[in-house]
């Protein structure tokens, strides 16, 4: 069932010192702390805003790509804008981008990984500046091309690269995309990930088992099983557990404490921070998983959470703002993005595209029982612990 809602969670969780939260830089990422700092503050302000007690999953990594390609792009009060809510320069956000892009995944026998950025414009009504657009293809880089937006191409190129890219995990075509018709211009970023768990899932002791959902209801859903050593974290606000992929990627299956809200957990930024650094924070212990298999698919628009964070003149019709590569007033219709995981006795799979479309105008013997039987939250590691992706899980049954 599709449901859209503003949702957040998953991609990108890094280092941080301006929320009050402890920032702890236990890895060699190859980041400078600036990037670690300001990657942080921009996936926890944008948590707090989208984060909901429905099921929910986001990709701060795939915004945070999308809008680093308009801030590229802009000028003006838009600049300022996104200046702040990235926090960092322009030069210096180009400077690094390559950095945060190697720390992600990569492709082996066990593992898909696919990031690509696309630039699509149409000089119909107005004259886009290509040789500005082609200034930043070596940084990001990106997919740039002019098409027809008018005839529906632009959606059907679109539709075509995210469903090749993800495999056809996200299956879209030209109809899913009929509201660019009426645009000339469009950023979109799309990421995904397929792991392996290092240890999979034994089907055969695959059994239903009771989901207790937030609504109080009882569901009868498939819960995997099985025993393993891992890291585990446990406070007075949460508990969580880390499972290992092949490729060094992990997934935090997160319980807030059955006193504490979905969404309480979500505002403290400083839990937040050590839930989401594992080799930090965990301790190695002897877990007995239950672990519900879902699905989830969602759509939605990110144009008022982007309001609210200071992020509001791009929505109005401007000249300043993207001098840099457009002759007319220039405005940003929304932004949206798509996003679905599965989960199954062999790993997961997950993906997420955001498109901006615009116009003119130490271990323990104790076994530790972690029973995924009630409202969670989960994050997905790359193997440095930079967080891809987020979610929260209220009902299975949805």
């Amino acid at each position: 069932m599709m449901k859209k809602i503003l949702t957040f969670l998953l991609f990108l969780l890094i280092g941080v010192a301006a929320l009050g939260c402890d920032f702890v830089n236990g890895n060699d990422t190859g980041l400078s702390d600036e990037l670690y700092q300001t990657f942080m503050d921009f996936n926890l302000n944008t948590l707090e805003e989208v984060g909901t007690e429905e099921n929910f999953l986001y990709s701060p990594l795939s915004l945070y790509y999308s809008l680093a390609v308009l801030y590229a792009f802009s000028s003006d009060v838009a600049e300022e804008e996104l200046n702040t809510l990235l926090g960092m320069t322009k030069e210096d956000i180009l400077a690094q981008i390559e950095s945060l892009t190697n720390q992600l995944p990569k492709t082996d026998e066990y593992t898909d990984f696919f990031l690509a950025n696309t630039v699509y414009y149409d000089n119909t009504e107005s004259v886009y500046v290509s040789d500005m657009m082609e200034e930043y293809q070596s940084v990001y880089p990106y997919e740039l091309d002019e098409v027809d937006f008018p005839s529906g191409e632009a959606g059907r190129r679109l539709a075509e690269k995210i469903t090749e890219g993800t495999d056809g995990f996200l299956t879209l075509t030209e109809s899913d995309f009929d509201y660019l018709r009426d645009f000339s211009f469009l950023i979109n970023n799309t990421i995904y990930y397929r792991g392996s768990w290092a240890l999979p899932f034994d089907n055969e002791v695959t059994q239903d088992g009771t989901f207790y959902a937030l609504d109080g209801s009882e569901e009868i859903v498939q819960m995997m099983n099985k025993s393993t050593f891992s890291k585990y974290y446990e406070s007075n606000q949460a508990k969580a557990a880390q499972i290992m992929f092949k490729d060094g990627s992990s997934m935090i299956f997160i319980l807030p404490d059955e006193n504490q809200s979905i969404t309480e957990l979500l505002s403290d930024s400083t839990e937040m921070m050590r839930i989401i650094q594992p080799s930090t924070y965990y301790e190695s212990s002897h877990l007995i998983f239950t672990v519900p298999k879902f699905e989830f698919y969602s759509e939605f628009k990110l144009k008022e959470t982007m309001k609210s964070l200071g992020l509001s003149s791009i929505f109005f019709p401007s000249r300043s703002n993207f001098s840099h590569i457009v002759d007319s007033e220039f405005f940003v219709e929304n932004i949206s993005q798509i996003t679905k995981i599965q989960v199954d006795e062999e790993g997961v799979k997950v993906a997420a595209s955001t498109t901006i479309y615009s116009s003119t105008t130490s271990a323990t013997i104790d076994y530790i029982e972690f029973n995924v039987n009630r409202p969670f939250l989960y994050v997905i590691l790359s193997p440095d612990e930079i967080p891809m992706f987020f979610g929260g899980m209220s009902s299975i049954q949805d």
